[in-house]
């Protein structure tokens, strides 16, 4: 099933690590802390493609030969550095909220129960 997604993929990014967002308003602004709290924030490169805010993608967990597959919504994505702290990313000001082929991205997506781990990887549909 896995394999069928990322055939038609526009865009592929393999989690380097996440972390379940729970930023103050003080780091990041009473709004954004409000609507961001509790959602995942998956970091890496993205390998192929754009990430676009609002994009509709796939999370699959275990990687692409895992069977396990989580449709997503990206709620913001960002570009930062490897080693960036997501309140210090989203605090930067970056209006373009898009991640090209190249960058190191911070997506940004509520997965409900499904959180993103190291080696998952996010497609685009």
């Amino acid at each position: 099933m896995a394999d069928t997604v990322v055939k038609g993929k526009k865009a592929r990014l393999k989690v380097e690590e996440s972390e379940l967002i729970m930023l103050s308003p003080a780091e990041i602004g009473f709004r954004l802390s409000r609507q961001l709290k509790g959602t995942t924030c998956a970091k890496g490169y993205v390998e192929e493609g754009t990430f676009a805010k609002g994009d509709a993608a796939i999370l699959l967990s275990g990687g692409e030969d895992s069977g396990t597959e989580t449709e997503i919504e990206l709620i913001e994505v960002y570009r930062g550095e490897p080693g960036d702290r997501t309140g210090y990313v989203i605090n930067s000001g970056l209006k373009e909220h898009i991640a090209r082929e190249g960058e190191y991205a911070f997506l940004i997506f509520d997965g409900g129960d499904a959180l993103a781990m190291a080696g998952d990887v996010i497609v685009s549909k």
